[in-house]
């Protein structure tokens, strides 16, 4: 499978949501929008979103969309990180693999690698951020979304 780049539009694929609808990253279209895949770890998966979360309104200011992926059976329904980040469940990994972020080449129970994708208004990909240190993270992608109209 092709890896994807910038320039290049969200691949046709589709996340559960918390209420059990489903959520495609081309249904926000004309807005800003953040996707990360989140750790296996489950403390580095709550750092993560908790500091995507706290960053939530300024992100929301300059017209982002955050929205956090979880890797399949990562407990979806008891996570509630407040307003203005959204959690998705990539049930059978499509999502993994259509993003390129499987750990160890492909392994799907070896987990997701950290990895966040940054579109523009147009839906086409600004930044990539693949294994980026958790400590900081959140703030860099929000100054990348600050520097887009």
């Amino acid at each position: 499978m092709k890896m994807i780049s910038t320039g290049s539009f969200a691949p046709e694929i589709r996340f559960r949501t918390q209420t059990g609808d489903w959520f495609c990253p081309k249904d926000l279209r004309g807005q800003k929008l953040i996707l990360f895949f989140c750790p296996l770890d489950a403390e580095e998966r709550d750092y993560e979103i908790a500091d995507f979360a706290m960053l939530a309104s300024a992100f929301a200011r300059c017209g982002a969309w955050i929205v956090g992926i979880l890797p399949s059976g990562a407990a979806l329904e008891k996570r509630s990180f407040g307003k203005g980040i959204s959690l998705v469940e990539d049930v059978d990994g499509s999502g993994a693999s259509s993003f390129s972020v499987w750990l160890n080449g492909g392994a799907p129970a070896q987990g997701t690698a950290p990895a966040t994708f940054f579109y523009d208004r147009d839906g086409r990909l600004c930044h990539i951020w693949r294994n980026a240190p958790l400590a900081g993270h959140a703030c860099k992608v929000l100054e990348a979304a600050e520097g887009f109209k």
